[in-house]
């Protein structure tokens, strides 16, 4: 018999995602919490303070972290329709609730913070953020904030059989024990969970390695640097007492300092010789470091300008074909940007958009999707080109969502607002919509009056959407 002719066991789950080999340790729970939850700790290192020691302290290690994080943080953001979904009237709605100013009833912390705070995930594994609700003037529950909170504070709680994740509880001070905040209160983004889904990974673990070394590197380099600034002497005495008088003459010397030695305690005073040219091994030990952690993401395009100015590793790489290469190592790049975005836009989904939908909507709407982008600049100046010549078209055989669609995402990367031209959308809609629905014109010859002549359209009728496909033709008279 084929095990495919009865029906399943519903809901049967026996294995977990944690991997009690590699030290994921589910801890008891705490008053307050459900029994079946627990607290999975990280002790591993670089720890949060190392690594924000490391982006305070590293020029390479900042620039590499505006590397990955700038790009999603800038590029703007949109509530779609899910796939399959035409919806757009909903997606519409929670744009408008998560775009709403403070001052006129919506979060005191925007999106754009908010994503710019999941990013630091990027380095520090994971955010946690804290969803406070409230009411606004149309009774509907939105978000007051969605308050980031401190990594190094916060511990992940996680179901204790199966590793769903239930939430955090973070350290405040002035509170005996760990506050809990769990589902639906809680949002945790773990970065990588590919690699690791229950605690996620940092992007700039080999970046953190590579940096306590250039620290070593430096600290010996600017000892070599010290001592060639202040070079040994070698004094050939003709005893050991004038020896270390000469000695003691000689250290007490400071800049353009004269020392006079008798002639009969040294036979001959000589610099000793040092390696001049060991400062660049250095030099090449640290550039080493700073094109390692680069390549570790992806980011070896970082590495152009200074091999170009000869001051990094390979410096006879400075010629064209480096950047050649250049276009080719930022388009993959910008592919790694891609998947971490779809990542943020999954968690922004579930825990933001998904709860404006549920609570408001109920369960019997989908969900529409977060999306950020484009991050391609490419993709960017192909939108305006599009929209440029749609603009100037005579004719056009698209649909109307594809217009509103493209002209929204234009905007938004201009900086306009996105809500008015929405509005006036809705406006065009509604008089297409009035002119379907009137009575059709009388026909010639049936003793009513003729139908007054339409008004001149604008200078710029080029401009204007073509009505051709955005309405049906009128009938034609004595069809």
């Amino acid at each position: 018999m084929s095990e495919y002719t009865t029906t399943p066991e519903l809901e049967r789950e026996e294995g977990s995602i944690f991997n009690y080999l590699a030290g994921d340790l589910v801890f008891p729970y705490q008053p307050g919490m459900p029994k079946d939850v627990g607290l999975v700790y990280d002790w591993r290192e670089p720890t949060v303070s190392q690594l924000q020691e490391m982006l305070d302290m590293d020029g390479k290690a900042r620039s590499l972290e505006q590397v990955v994080t700038m790009p999603l943080i800038g590029a703007g953001w949109h509530v779609e329709p899910g796939e399959g979904n035409d919806d757009h009237e909903t997606a519409q709605w929670v744009e408008n609730i998560l775009r709403k100013d403070n001052a006129d009833g919506g979060m005191s912390t925007s999106m754009e913070n908010v994503i710019s705070q999941m990013c630091t995930a990027f380095v520090m594994r994971r955010s946690y953020h804290e969803k406070v609700f409230k009411r606004d003037s149309d009774n509907q529950v939105v978000f007051d904030k969605i308050a980031w909170r401190p990594p190094e504070t916060c511990v992940m709680v996680r179901n204790k059989q199966n590793g769903e994740l239930e939430g955090f509880n973070q350290w405040v001070y002035g509170q005996p024990q760990m506050v809990s905040i769990l589902l639906p209160y809680a949002m945790v983004y773990v970065h990588g969970q590919h690699r690791n889904p229950v605690k996620g990974m940092s992007d700039f673990e080999v970046v953190y390695r590579n940096y306590r070394t250039k620290e070593k590197l430096k600290f010996l380099w600017y000892t070599f640097c010290e001592v060639m600034s202040l070079p040994r002497t070698i004094v050939l005495a003709n005893s050991d007492a004038a020896a270390k008088k000469s000695a003691q003459a000689i250290a007490a010397l400071k800049n353009a300092g004269v020392a006079g030695i008798p002639k009969d305690w040294v036979t001959s005073i000589q610099p000793l010789p040092a390696a001049v040219s060991g400062g660049h091994d250095f030099q090449e030990a640290i550039a080493y470091c700073d094109s390692d952690s680069a390549l570790s993401l992806l980011a070896g395009f970082t590495d152009l300008p200074g091999r170009a100015m000869g001051t990094g590793t390979g410096m006879a790489m400075g010629t064209r074909g480096s950047y050649g290469l250049s276009a080719s190592q930022q388009e993959f790049f910008m592919t790694v940007l891609d998947a971490y975005a779809v990542e943020l836009e999954t968690c922004i989904t579930n825990n933001v958009v998904a709860d404006l939908v549920r609570y408001n909507k109920g369960t019997k709407v989908q969900v529409p999707r977060f999306t950020l982008g484009p991050l391609q600049e490419e993709d960017v100046t192909q939108s305006y080109s599009l929209l440029e010549s749609m603009a100037t078209a005579t004719n056009l055989n698209v649909p109307p969502a594809f217009v509103q669609e493209l002209t929204m995402l234009v905007a938004d990367r201009l900086g306009l607002n996105t809500d008015e031209i929405g509005n006036q959308f809705d406006k065009i809609a509604q008089q297409l919509a009035d002119a379907a629905n009137a009575p059709p014109p009388p026909m010639p010859g049936d003793g009513t009056a003729p139908p007054a002549a339409a008004p001149p359209g604008p200078k710029n009728a080029s401009l204007q959407p073509s009505s051709s496909f955005l309405a049906p033709p009128p009938p034609v008279p004595g069809s």
